[in-house]
């Protein structure tokens, strides 16, 4: 990630610094989130394994659509039953995917509860 955004920079400049200054931004992370709860997670004391929360990637389906299918997190995703019946339904339709996307697009701005409630409703008709 941090290699891509050199290579946009350097792009978008049209070369590259004589030199670079880094800063970890802790003190700027200190100053600005200070006393606020960002996320929480359970830990795992296992080794050699990935855990995903897959909530925390639906911002990347928008730009890649493709990662629902193959993206690690999104692999062995758990959803609810009535999400998991309209994804189904869905996977029909040549733009199911993407429907489906922006379906699981309002669970951060809603919560899951509201999406779940929706898919349920849509089910009935």
């Amino acid at each position: 990630m941090v290699i891509d955004a050199h290579v946009r920079a350097f792009e978008y400049f049209g070369g590259i610094p004589r030199r670079g200054i880094y800063d970890n931004m802790k003190t700027a992370v200190q100053k600005i989130l200070r006393g606020k709860q960002i996320a929480s997670h359970q830990r795992r004391f296992t080794r050699g394994e990935t855990y995903y929360n897959w909530q925390h990637y639906l911002p990347i389906l928008a730009r890649k659509p493709g990662a629902l299918r193959n993206g690690a997190p999104f692999k062995q995703m758990s959803l609810p039953e009535e999400l998991e019946t309209v994804q189904q339904h869905l996977q029909c339709r040549p733009s199911g995917a993407k429907e489906f996307i922006q379906i699981l697009s309002y669970i951060s701005e809603t919560s899951m509860d509201a999406v779940q409630d929706a898919c349920r409703e849509a089910i009935q008709f």
